[in-house]
């Protein structure tokens, strides 16, 4: 059986995290499309950025939505290939959704923690790990509101939930994507 999943891997040797990325629905079973917007694989590919720790683009070969049972598999076999590192998971929109759900599917996980990009939330979310949001004020997809709920709902659950406002809207991916990989960078 072909694998589903494929990773491109950027950046440099530095220790620290290894970040692993998610793409949104553009990307399904596109390379094209992976490509098509100012997002984190095409910053990374083009050399615009250069991450000091190693950064692994994954890419969903087929379907509409992330199967959670193959990305566990795939994160399973990064986690052995960087034993001394920790995985930080990023998703934008669709990825990011998936982010969530895995999360919450997976609570041993090698996955220390997340970023999460303008997506949709999930319902009854249980996942432990620490979650730093980004989420564009005026969003199609999701109520800024109603992700300011879901802080303060993991705030009481006593889990590590930051959210970050960010000017634009859904596709505001290549903002924040420049913002963070600046700080993977350093």
């Amino acid at each position: 059986m072909k694998p589903n999943i494929s990773t491109f891997t950027f950046g440099g040797t530095r220790p620290g995290p290894v970040s692993v990325y998610l793409h949104g629905k553009g990307g399904f079973g596109n390379t094209a499309g992976l490509y098509e917007y100012e997002d984190f694989p095409r910053l990374l590919r083009d050399g615009t950025y250069q991450p000091a720790c190693p950064f692994v683009v994954l890419h969903a070969q087929s379907g509409e939505h992330w199967n959670l049972a193959e990305l566990n598999d795939v994160l399973h076999l990064i986690a052995r290939q960087y034993p001394d590192r920790s995985i930080h998971l990023m998703g934008y929109s669709r990825g990011g959704t998936a982010v969530y759900r895995y999360l919450n599917t997976y609570p041993d996980t090698p996955v220390a923690s997340a970023t999460i990009i303008n997506a949709r939330l999930v319902a009854n979310y249980a996942g432990l790990k620490p979650i730093r949001l980004f989420h564009a004020v005026d969003d199609h997809s999701e109520p800024v509101e109603r992700v300011q709920n879901f802080v303060d709902q993991q705030s009481q659950r006593h889990v590590l939930v930051t959210l970050t406002v960010t000017a634009g809207n859904h596709f505001n991916i290549g903002q924040v994507a420049r913002q963070l990989l600046t700080e993977l960078a350093q």
